[in-house]
């Protein structure tokens, strides 16, 4: 891992959260600290410079959701800070609850998206399941299983929809098989796309059951280049699937209010 993701990584929100402060991150990467201030500046500059983008890109989209409150429910993929959150909640100007958690599983997550219904959102984003898919042990055994994995992202709907809130459900994004288990077979998790297939069959039919917007994240195979939409270890979007992620939220966003 390198260390300027490192830095971007530990943005998340998470149990390894760090503040975010040049000398927090300096005895981490060890570098100057002048390196590490430039780095968070980059940061910033590339969330201002994407924000702009998407206004020029989707300007009627754009119009129909500014300044709507939007609760994030998800994991690492949504907490990211260089991640399509935070892209569209700066160009759509956007009254954002981040209830993202890095590393999350549905389990996790049931309990922010319990709270959610207090802070009356128009809108929630629900992407969770790639480390519920996750295989742990060997490559039968997921990380959250599947019949539970199902009742914790009804519960989720359920209760945001009976709160008048507009849905969207996200599909779970595929991985790449080989950089996956290269980077987390040591802590021993596997991943399976086969598995992450079975996973998404259920977000597609609950969206069904719900007629929820449903975002189908297959749009990554259609790349020939995928590793280029990825991060090294293969399982979180780089900044580059992020873009394109960003794009595809508010298209569909803007459908449904």
């Amino acid at each position: 891992m390198s260390k300027k993701f490192f830095i971007r990584f530990n943005l998340h929100k998470s149990a390894s959260e760090y503040p975010i402060n040049e000398e927090i991150f300096k005895p981490f990467v060890n570098e100057d600290i002048n390196w590490i201030k430039d780095c968070l500046n980059d940061i910033e500059d590339v969330q201002n410079k994407r924000a702009e983008d998407l206004k020029a890109k989707f300007p009627k989209e754009i119009s129909k959701i500014k300044g709507k409150k939007v609760a994030f429910l998800g994991d690492s993929i949504t907490s990211d800070n260089l991640g399509y959150r935070m892209a569209v909640t700066k160009a759509a100007q956007l009254q954002a609850f981040d209830r993202s958690i890095s590393g999350a599983t549905s389990a996790l997550m049931l309990h922010p998206a319990y709270l959610v219904q207090k802070e009356k959102p128009d809108i929630v984003s629900i992407m969770i399941g790639v480390n519920d898919s996750k295989c742990l042990g060997d490559k039968t055994f997921a990380g959250v299983p599947l019949c539970a994995y199902e009742r914790n992202l009804r519960a989720m709907v359920r209760w945001s929809t009976e709160n008048g809130a507009k849905v969207i459900l996200m599909g779970v994004t595929p991985i790449i098989e080989e950089q996956y288990d290269k980077s987390f077979n040591p802590r021993g998790t596997f991943g399976s796309n086969d598995m992450v297939r079975e996973y998404n069959a259920v977000v597609k039919k609950i969206a069904s059951d719900f007629e929820v917007k449903y975002l189908d994240n297959d749009w990554i195979n259609e790349y020939d280049e995928v590793s280029e939409l990825f991060e090294p270890d293969g399982a979180h979007l780089s900044v580059k699937g992020h873009d394109i992620l960003a794009e595809k939220w508010i298209k569909a966003v803007a459908e449904i209010v």
